[in-house]
């Protein structure tokens, strides 16, 4: 049996910052909007190739495969951060 070809595993967190430090209503509202711009920009994505772990402050992205294709959804992420 050949060997299996090696998979990469990129790992992206994102946090907000000061999340802590702000009114409830406003944490409430920067999750929403973190949680809106990663469904949109994992869209594309099979559901095979990554894991989305939810924390209170942002979330952590697996994905499985290209490196490219991780920094693409990180800075997608960061553009619409505005």
């Amino acid at each position: 049996m050949p060997p299996a070809s090696p998979v990469f595993a990129n790992i992206a967190c994102v946090r907000i910052a000061r999340f802590g430090e702000r009114p409830v209503a406003e944490q409430a509202s920067l999750k929403q909007r973190l949680e809106e711009r990663l469904r949109t920009a994992i869209a594309g994505m099979p559901a095979a190739d990554r894991i989305v772990l939810d924390a209170p402050d942002g979330a952590a992205l697996v994905h499985f495969g290209e490196p490219a294709r991780a920094l693409d959804i990180v800075q997608g992420l960061r553009e619409g951060a505005g």
